[in-house]
């Protein structure tokens, strides 16, 4: 058994997806108003950014796993 100072350290996975997000209403309701203009074939383009540990692909994976009717995809880009 490995010691660590974790109970739980799923949540430092790139995978990890929180069940709640909580403070970030106005973001998924932005990003949800985004992806709806995407699917009635206006044009949509999105930008996310923010400093490490915002929340901004919980953000998105979130919103996509709402929306299994459509296929998004998102990409990353680290820079």
């Amino acid at each position: 058994m490995v010691d660590t100072i974790f109970r739980d350290a799923s949540p430092l996975s790139s995978q990890y997806l929180p069940t709640e997000l909580r403070g970030r209403e106005g973001q998924v309701k932005e990003v949800e108003e985004l992806l709806e203009n995407a699917t009635v074939g206006k044009r949509a383009n999105g930008f996310v950014y923010g400093g490490s540990g915002f929340g901004k692909s919980a953000t998105l994976k979130d919103v996509v796993k709402r929306q299994p009717q459509h296929r998004f995809r998102i990409v990353y880009v680290n820079c």
